[in-house]
Formats: C-alpha cells, sequence, structure tokens
C-alpha cells in the first residue's frame, strides 16, 4: 500500500527528528518533481528540514547531508536531558544567561539549577580515604608530583564533590560559576573541570555556555 503527499506531512508534523530530503538527479521516475513538491509542501506548513539535490557521486552534496545528519543525531541525544547549574552568572556576563523555556523549547532541555551551598558541604566530607585513593588514580594523569598542600587537596575534594551531586541529581552535564563566589571562598574550579572532563563528561565554567563533549 502506498501512502499520500497528505499522509507523510502528517506524520512529519508529529516527527521531532531531522528530516532529509535527497533528490539525485535525473529524469528517470519524475526525481525533481517529487523533491521539489515534497520540500514546497514542508517550506509552507513550517516544517524545517534540508532538501539537498546533487548527484550521490558529489562529495560536496554528499557532505551536505552527513552533516546535517551529525547535527540532527546531536540535538536528538540533548532531548529529555538535564543540564546542572551551579551558581548564576560568571562574573556579571549577562550574554552567559540562559531562558529555561528557550532550551526547553529548542533542544528539550531541562536546566536545574543550584547553589553552591551543598557542594561545598559535600566537598567537606569527603573522607580521607576518599580522598587518597582519588589522588593516586589521578596522579597517574601528572608527570610531576601533585603538591601535599591544602590548595590541591581542596580542588579534589571539590572534584569528588561534583561527581557525588551529578550523580545523585541525574543530570547529562553540568556548568558552574567559578567566580565570584567558589573561587573566592573554597577553590577555583580548574583542576575540578579538567579531570570531569578527563573522565568524559561534558561541563563548563562560568555558566556560559551549553557543553557538548559528551
Amino acid at each position: 500500500m502506498g501512502c499520500t503527499y497528505d499522509s507523510i506531512h502528517q506524520g512529519f508534523c508529529h516527527y521531532r527528528k531531522g528530516i532529509i530530503l535527497w533528490t539525485n538527479p535525473g529524469s528517470q521516475g519524475w526525481r525533481p518533481v517529487g523533491g521539489l513538491v515534497m520540500q514546497g509542501a514542508l517550506k509552507e506548513i513550517g516544517i524545517k528540514h534540508r532538501f539537498v539535490y546533487g548527484s550521490y557521486r558529489d562529495t560536496k552534496e554528499i557532505e551536505k547531508i552527513t552533516s546535517y545528519c551529525r547535527a540532527s543525531a546531536m540535538k536528538n541525544s540533548l532531548n529529555m536531558s538535564t543540564i546542572g547549574t551551579f551558581g548564576g552568572r560568571g562574573m556579571g556576563q549577562t550574554c552567559g544567561a540562559a531562558d529555561p523555556s528557550q532550551w526547553m523549547k529548542t533542544f528539550g532541555i531541562d536546566i536545574d539549577s543550584r547553589d553552591t551551598s551543598q557542594l561545598l558541604e559535600t566537598a567537606k566530607n569527603i573522607s580521607k580515604e576518599e580522598l587518597a585513593e582519588a589522588r593516586k588514580r589521578i596522579q597517574k594523569l601528572f608527570a610531576e608530583p601533585i603538591p601535599e598542600n591544602d590548595q590541591a587537596e581542596r580542588s579534589i575534594r571539590l572534584y569528588l564533590a561534583l561527581k557525588k551531586l551529578v550523580r545523585k541529581n541525574e543530570w547529562d552535564f553540568y556548568t558552574i560559576q567559578s567566580f565570584p563566589g567558589l573561587g573566592d571562598e573554597y577553590s577555583a574550579t580548574c583542576f575540578a573541570q579538567s579531570m570531569i572532563l578527563e573522565d568524559g563528561m561534558g561541563t563548563s565554567t562560568l555558566v556560559i555556555s551549553i557543553p557538548l563533549s559528551r
């Protein structure tokens, strides 16, 4: 049983994934007609898509398809995910403020905000055993010995606390305000952030951007 253009359009209206229309040049099978009719119909009812008219032998045209597929896959992976935020505008950067409703509409991402009080409390409660185990594991990543001082200890504690809270809140990634606030009161986040990235989790500092290194 075949399907009509109308039924296809109705299905696309409820289809939130990336849509590509690809027409291979040639007169056989009325290829341009089908592609252009579908393209015009989607534009008429406002469904976002990419239309590609080109040969499969043309690498530039194929790149138009593959790049859109990669972008769509990234958007799909973000949908229904949650980003945790510690703190607010980093150093007063208004351009970094995110609109939760816009992010939910555009990416399907929920922004879960926290202050840094629980993070500080968790860091201070890291046991000596946890600290020693983490230091031993982390040391393998550095050529020079990790300093035996209070600042290094606080950085490791902050790293372990971040991991605990991210896991507890079931966040997919997070962002954190380091200055002013946390960096002045306890420790800068640079070391902890680098270790989180080493663990393969997306993160950013100053609450200025969405972390995508997943």
